[in-house]
């Protein structure tokens, strides 16, 4: 930022930065002045071997005083006055090309300053693979063969689930994966002809998952050219999210009926138990579903996501408050907001329940600037006892999309969540129960998947 000899100049990133200043002689602006150079619209994607064209806000700026510079091997057009006070220019990635990433510098030689443009590159062909939520008792996978490119694409395909990874006293072990024969109900190998600027979408369910196990999904893609897309990833759960058509109330007896349309997830195993051992001859034990188990269920709208827990406890203590909430008997969950992505920006680590000051939320950890740790206190969380187990109650939350940033809510995304019971008969918090994981040791890949439907 050039402040044209106004105030200070600053070089910035994406990252947020907190600026103290103090001067006798100098006052910062109460807010920014219309810049001397912008572009026009979002930041485009760029395929490789692809040109896209860049249009920016110039004034009165004479276009031989911009300039662009680009990595080695990129095409940087001459830029163009396309009307008044707006100059354009087009920029062409290499076709072989490892970057992620183009950084563009546009320079001004009068004004001083400079704008970074970071381009995202993709290849021609690209894959999504996510969990095919459960349809008539089954789930499965959900592929797609994307062609970014501007001429058709013929493809072979091969989509397996080579590995398995079931829970183990509460917690999830790599190591311990074991080798899965999946019974596809589909054809898991073969070619398609992928029109320019569209997807071959292969929807592949399976006869045989356990859906509180933990399986690795592995797709490959050749094209003719002998260009080769690889994915792997973990999928698990399969829970769709149905929509509810309007806000719900949090009242349990008022939103009932659209609580019956959500699928009920399970924490009643004892390989869903972990105990928190204080010393080494301190081993406890899960007495059964009367000491604690539940179930959880979600639903979705525009605003927010809700969670509704159902859980059976024999004794319920809860004096707990503030960022010690994870401490008594509550919820506590590990948000993924970039499950589909292998570049994650970090996780949410949220606690919430009805503690020493009411009903409250406490975020431990943010995955993006936008959203504070600290009390949340966005999140709406009501809570009822239960009337099957003395110490049981039913936790219903309203979570803002907003405070799971980035996530965007479009039917058919796919968010990574862990949800845990956190237990305390005394004294303080000694195991937990849990639908995935793992919100102990804050492992990403091992949460389970929600796709909205």
């Amino acid at each position: 930022l050039d402040a044209q000899g106004k105030g200070l100049n600053l070089t910035l990133s994406e990252d947020p930065m907190l600026l103290f200043f103090d001067s006798a002689d100098l006052k910062l602006a109460d807010k920014l002045e219309k810049p001397t150079i912008s572009l026009v619209g979002a930041i485009p994607t760029i395929v490789k071997g692809g040109e896209v064209k860049l249009t920016f806000n110039i004034g009165n700026e004479p276009v031989e005083n911009l300039s662009l510079t680009a990595p080695m091997g990129w095409n940087v057009g001459p830029m163009k006055v396309e009307e008044q006070g707006i100059g354009f220019l087009t920029v062409t990635c290499p076709e072989r090309t490892d970057a992620r990433v183009g950084m563009l510098t546009l320079q001004s030689k009068s004004k001083g300053g400079e704008l970074s443009l970071p381009l995202p590159v993709i290849g021609k062909i690209a894959l999504r693979v996510v969990p095919e939520p459960i349809t008539n008792g089954k789930g499965g996978l959900h592929v797609e063969i994307i062609n970014n490119g501007i001429t058709p694409e013929k493809v072979s395909y091969d989509i397996s689930m080579p590995e398995e990874i079931e829970m183990e006293k509460g917690t999830f072990h790599k190591s311990h994966a074991r080798p899965f024969t999946p019974k596809f109900e589909g054809e898991t190998k073969g070619e398609a002809v992928v029109d320019a600027g569209s997807r071959k979408v292969i929807v592949l369910p399976v006869g045989n998952l356990d859906y509180k196990c933990i399986y690795k999904a592995r797709v490959t893609v050749v094209n003719a050219s002998g260009e080769r897309v690889e994915s792997e990833r973990f999928v698990s759960g399969f829970a769709g999210v149905p929509k509810v058509a309007a806000p719900l109330t949090l009242d349990i007896a008022k939103d009932e009926k659209e609580w019956a349309k959500a699928m009920p997830l399970t924490i009643n195993e004892e390989k869903q138990y972990y105990w928190l051992r204080k010393t080494d001859n301190e081993v406890g034990s899960w007495d059964g579903p009367e000491d604690l188990s539940g179930t959880i269920r979600f639903l979705w709208d525009d605003q927010y996501l809700y969670l509704r827990a159902d859980i059976v406890d024999d004794i319920y203590l809860h004096a707990k408050k503030n960022g010690s909430l994870w401490a008594m008997d509550g919820l506590q969950m590990l948000i993924d907001p970039a499950r589909e992505s292998s570049e994650k920006s970090g996780y949410y680590d949220i606690s919430m329940g009805d503690g020493s000051k009411g009903n409250q939320a406490w975020c431990h950890s943010s995955a993006h600037p936008s959203v504070l740790a600290g009390e949340a206190k966005g999140i709406i969380l009501k809570s009822f006892p239960s009337t099957t187990s003395k110490g049981g109650r039913i936790q219903v939350a309203a979570i803002p999309w907003a405070h799971i940033a980035p996530f965007k809510p479009v039917a058919g995304n796919n968010l990574g969540i862990c949800v845990i019971f956190n237990e305390d008969d005394g004294p303080g918090r000694g195991s937990f129960m849990g639908w995935f994981g793992c919100a102990h040791s804050k492992q990403l890949d091992l949460v389970g998947d929600l796709i909205l439907q």
